[in-house]
């Protein structure tokens, strides 16, 4: 190969490389990139911290809610209000209720619960854990009305959680699924 044939070739590479690393325009046009929300993230709803040193549990709930204590350890939570004061527990979103466990096992004690609904609709059950102790959480209760549920043992003592209306169908789920949110991840016993 002459001298003059290898500038030949040398010119000829040279303008291809410079061809293909120069840049290109694209072919298609650009897709625009969705500015970043500005909008604030959702709130976290104040909550209010409630502890029961007899029976030996605490848990938060959201603060626009009442509570009505009884007895024993049990209580409920509502959002009705009559005459200034918190309605009657017969419109409550939750129910915590307490009681000896007289020997009932976990499993004894969902099945129980269990069976207290529509025996054609069959009750989901997962276990979870609450407040570091295993728990069952009961789903599609169809009594008076859909329920979800909670059971625990804890040193002899049952809790049970109650949280209704619980289906995607009523106007107050969302309300409902953050109040069961914020109690269950709350949930805790107290050192004996």
């Amino acid at each position: 190969m002459n001298m003059r044939t290898r500038l030949v070739f040398l010119a000829i590479t040279t303008a291809l490389t410079s061809c293909v690393l120069s840049p290109q325009p694209p072919s298609s046009p650009p897709t625009a990139i969705a500015p970043l929300s500005t909008s604030p993230p959702s709130p976290t709803p104040a909550t209010t911290m409630f502890t029961n040193e007899d029976v030996g549990f605490s848990f938060r709930f959201p603060s626009e809610y009442h509570m009505i204590t009884y007895s024993g350890g049990s209580l409920c939570l509502t959002l009705a209000q009559l005459d200034g004061r918190p309605s009657s527990c017969h419109v409550a979103n939750a129910y915590i209720e307490t009681r000896n466990a007289e020997g009932q096992t976990l499993q004894d004690l969902a099945d129980a619960i269990a069976s207290q609904g529509n025996p054609t609709v069959p009750v989901l059950r997962t276990p979870i854990e609450i407040g570091n102790e295993p728990a069952v959480l009961l789903d599609d209760i169809y009594t008076y009305d859909v329920l979800r549920k909670v059971v625990v043992i804890h040193g002899g003592l049952i809790v049970e959680l109650t949280f209704l209306p619980w289906g995607q169908g009523s106007g107050e789920f969302p309300t409902t699924q953050s109040l069961y949110t914020i109690v269950t991840d709350s949930f805790t016993f107290l050192e004996r």
